[in-house]
């Protein structure tokens, strides 16, 4: 009889830390409440409510595919691209106040296709006359010094294509390289 309370409490601890419990990976931290009552767990076991849910954020170099569609003076621009950034670990709550889980597709995503509909013209895209170690470099500085403040820093840019679309309908892709897979 004892060894069947046993495993029944054995069981039942299993069951309540797999409800209530969270464990947070090595290079992540997590958001976890609401509103002003927001924590940062950092690496390892967490006990939580399981009604509220906890938001994963990278503080380590990770690699994110973006794509951006610009219509600017140039035409239209197609930019595929993988940015390899990191968060800084006093920056993730206020960053998440603000964007959530979405901050690359709100937050990096607008500021590309800005970036590319304005100084598209200034880059050569529409003559097929730039090089794309300049683009690839004015548009980290431009992320950078935009990024800074809300703790989010850009280390590489990868291009992978740009097809530039202009009035005369005439279509031009560039292929500098094909994409990494997200592995």
């Amino acid at each position: 009889m004892t060894k069947k309370v046993v495993l029944s409490c054995i069981c039942g601890a299993i069951v309540l830390l797999a409800v209530f419990g969270q464990y947070v990976h090595r290079g992540y931290v997590g958001v976890y409440g609401s509103g002003d009552d927001l924590v940062l767990l950092e690496h390892g076991f967490h006990l939580r409510l399981p009604w509220r849910s906890v938001t994963m954020y990278p503080v380590r170099c990770r690699d994110y595919h973006l794509e951006a569609l610009a219509d600017g003076p140039q035409g239209k621009v197609h930019a595929d691209m993988v940015l390899s950034l990191s968060i800084a670990l006093d920056k993730v709550i206020p960053l998440h106040r603000g964007y959530r889980g979405e901050y690359a597709s709100r937050l990096i995503s607008p500021l590309v296709t800005a970036y590319l509909a304005e100084y598209g013209e200034a880059l050569g895209l529409r003559r097929k006359e730039y090089r794309k170690a300049e683009v690839r470099a004015r548009l980290m500085e431009h992320l950078n010094s935009n990024l800074t403040e809300q703790g989010v820093n850009i280390y590489r840019i990868w291009l992978g294509s740009i097809e530039v679309t202009g009035p005369s309908r005439e279509h031009m892709e560039l292929e500098f390289w094909s994409v990494p897979s997200d592995s």
